[in-house]
């Protein structure tokens, strides 16, 4: 009768690499949910407590989206506070307008010119309530877009980023 033979595979082993192995593979799932929470945040576009923000000042109030899409439709709402009869000038900085395509402006300005500083849209409400101006457009360039909407006197500023 033969010894007892052990049904074990003979399979080099490589601790070294396997606990390399093991780091990468932690690393890699942190990483993925790192990606997951900043989605579920909002800093990938639509949705999340992050993706939107509103600035306020002098009762001008400006609704955006913080991070937008290279040549994909976005839109900001002004709320401007109005009377009857007084005309409401909307100026929008140079270099926010050079950075973007405006497509529409809801309802639409009574007349447009531009400065060397801003585009200028004039608006004549038709009631005491606030009146609110959407502009839609779409981002022209990939990187930070900084903005300056000034209505009137008050300026708010805000700063978007475009995702290529």
């Amino acid at each position: 009768m033969s010894p007892t033979k052990s049904h074990r595979l003979e399979v080099g082993e490589d601790p070294v690499f396997q606990e390399f192995s093991w780091k990468a593979q932690r690393i890699g799932f942190m990483v993925m949910l790192l990606f997951v929470a900043a989605a579920v945040l909002g800093l990938f576009g639509a949705g999340g407590p992050l993706a939107e923000s509103v600035v306020r000042a002098n009762g001008l109030e400006v609704n955006y989206e913080r991070f937008v899409r290279f040549d994909t439709g976005t839109t900001i709402e002004i709320s401007l506070p109005t009377k009857a009869g007084d005309s409401i000038s909307v100026e929008i900085g140079r270099s926010f307008a050079d950075a973007v395509r405006i497509d529409r402006i809801v309802p639409p300005p009574h007349s447009i010119s531009a400065n060397p500083k801003s585009h200028v849209y004039a608006f004549a409400p038709a009631s005491d309530s606030p009146s609110i101006v959407t502009i839609a457009y779409a981002p022209s360039r990939v990187g930070q877009l900084d903005g300056a909407i000034r209505v009137n006197g008050h300026t708010v500023s805000f700063r978007q980023f475009a995702y290529p």
